[in-house]
């Protein structure tokens, strides 16, 4: 079993595990949140609402994690497929995979399908789901 502790990371770039990753203040949510990058293999961004410097942050990663709670028109401090789509097509990512989804049936679907308008091959994370980095 592999020990763990927690540590403060603040907004900058630092090194672990070989690996240079960055984090960042995502400030359009009700409460701010944090977008991570791992190298140019992989981007988070947790809850937040559509904003443009999240393509300078995740700009050529193969894998783009990225809240979207809607199809369109997201409520506040969230994100919609279609705002998704456009942000991983201008950031020039590999791979686009649809996080933190809606909980009535249908809107995950829904909400793919707006991405996909706009990035064919975003998909939605389901429970269990598999990555390979």
């Amino acid at each position: 079993m592999a020990s763990a502790r927690w540590a403060e990371l603040g907004w900058d770039t630092l090194s672990f595990a070989g690996h240079e990753v960055e984090t960042w203040e995502q400030l359009r949510h009700t409460l701010p949140s944090t977008g991570f990058r791992v190298g140019d293999r992989l981007a988070y961004c947790t809850d937040t609402e559509s904003d443009p410097e999240t393509i300078r942050h995740v700009a050529g990663v193969t894998t783009l994690l990225h809240e979207a709670w809607e199809p369109t028109d997201a409520e506040r401090g969230h994100t919609s497929g279609e705002e998704v789509g456009t942000i991983a097509a201008e950031a020039g990512v590999s791979r686009l995979v649809l996080t933190h989804n809606h909980p009535l049936p249908g809107v995950p679907e829904r909400t793919a399908s707006a991405a996909q308008a706009r990035f064919a091959t975003a998909v939605s994370a389901t429970d269990g789901a598999v990555l390979d980095l």
